[in-house]
């Protein structure tokens, strides 16, 4: 018999198809699963995973976008869902009740909200999935719950929490050359999968004669293309990449700076000296007579 208390784990498939978009880097995690890959990978109880390394990238200034899961389609972003500080979510209404004859009314509060988007979600998996009330299979794997749907992309889940560190995702990424890579997923996974174990460093972003930088800068102008502002565009890739921080779209800047430095100072670029005032130990040098 089933321990109600601590009821089986559902398969997988019953908390909806574990997918954003079709093709390369469309793939989602459940934000469960991840939470106890978390707990594997670090040896920490479900509290220290989730407030220790769930919910950091999630509270931070811009953080990784979530899903909800859907059956048998792609997962939509949670936008601006409200929760509610309850067992699953979901708002109660307030309701009064009955002490009995002659002895008046009792009322029960509706439940207060924790907010909305991801900043709601956050402050609700605080509470709930990082308190030690309920069991782990109680949190994660209540059908009835908000949050059992929740997921991230598979390319946040690798760059932000380490996800498939020695597993599936990367034996996969690893198979591809720079050569094969022609859009941003791809480059996203060729360079996750290429990063120096010693230094946590990516390639160099000058493999590849210029394709890195080519997909980096096609990407970020359909993004801004797309509404988004730069600097925030870049902050998201930089995530996908991998890096952390206030301001992960700095090294991307970087590369994308030095690629037009290095164009701006080599030779074919330089202009001529006819038209110039030459300076030397800060008196002008008198232009040269043209040859006759």
């Amino acid at each position: 018999m089933t321990d109600p208390h601590n009821p089986a784990r559902p398969d997988e498939s019953a908390f909806g198809a574990p997918r954003i978009k079709a093709g390369p880097g469309g793939g989602a995690v459940r934000l469960a699963r991840l939470v106890r890959d978390l707990m594997e990978r670090h040896q920490i109880t479900r509290a220290e995973a989730v407030l220790m390394k769930l919910l950091p990238p999630l509270e931070a200034a811009e953080p990784p976008a979530l899903y909800f899961l859907q059956p048998g389609g792609n997962a939509v972003v949670i936008g601006v869902c409200e929760w509610f500080a309850t067992g699953d979510g979901h708002p109660t209404r307030e309701r009064t009740f009955s002490n009995g004859v002659g002895r008046g009314c009792r009322t029960t509060p509706a439940a207060p909200s924790c907010g909305r988007g991801v900043a709601g979600a956050s402050a609700w998996l605080r509470v709930v999935w990082g308190g030690a009330r309920n069991t782990d299979a109680a949190c994660l794997d209540n059908l009835q719950a908000m949050a059992a749907y929740l997921a991230v992309s598979e390319v946040d889940a690798v760059a932000v929490w380490g996800w498939g560190s020695g597993g599936a995702a990367v034996a996969v990424a690893a198979a591809l050359e720079l050569e094969d890579v022609e859009t941003w997923p791809q480059l996203v996974e060729w360079r996750l999968a290429n990063v120096n174990p010693k230094n946590k460093r990516g390639p160099d972003w000058g493999r590849g004669t210029g394709k890195q930088l080519r997909i980096l800068e096609a990407e970020l102008e359909l993004r801004t293309s797309a509404g988004a502002g730069k600097s925030a565009a870049l902050n998201a890739m930089g995530r996908e990449l991998g890096y952390t921080g206030a301001e992960p779209r700095k090294p991307l800047q970087k590369a994308m700076d030095a690629v037009r430095m290095r164009k701006a100072t080599s030779p074919s670029a330089a202009p001529s000296s006819d038209g110039l005032t030459i300076v030397r130990s800060g008196q002008k040098v008198p232009k040269p007579p043209k040859a006759a």
